[in-house]
């Protein structure tokens, strides 16, 4: 079964992923009876391989626009988001305190999806590329 993942999202040692799903697919791969393969390229190449059928199973984000054409199983783990602060700002609990503040996002589906249900968030006026170091960052 080949897996696509996003290869910045995902701990990487001499060319071959490391970290706890590869741990987790290794020791399922005995009990399904199944060989993985973790195929690791940017984000577009996984999802143009996993919609061409070129890879059997991709991790993603479930967002409205792609339940047309993938299906989602539980997950095994629910990714957090983050919010980091200045050490000089006091820290923030809750979305309300985040209000006025300047809040970087990634610039992809999922995060836009997920800012959309989040009561008085504006799209910011600046964009940057889609990259795994621009995690929330509150200003």
């Amino acid at each position: 079964m080949t897996i696509g993942s996003s290869s910045p999202a995902r701990p990487v040692r001499h060319r071959r992923p490391q970290g706890f799903q590869i741990d987790l697919l290794a020791a399922l791969a005995p009990l399904a009876g199944v060989e993985f393969e973790v195929v690791l390229q940017a984000w577009p190449q996984t999802e143009a391989d996993f919609r061409a059928g070129r890879v059997d199973v991709a991790g993603m984000v479930d967002t409205t626009g792609r339940r047309t054409w993938a299906q989602f199983a539980r997950g095994h783990a629910t990714p957090a988001i983050g919010v980091y602060r200045r050490r000089d700002r006091p820290e923030q609990q809750s979305l309300p305190e985040l209000a006025g503040l300047r809040v970087a996002l990634l610039d992809g589906e999922a995060m836009h999806e997920t800012r959309h249900t989040w009561p008085g968030c504006r799209r910011a006026s600046r964009r940057w590329p889609m990259r795994h170091s621009e995690l929330a960052h509150a200003a």
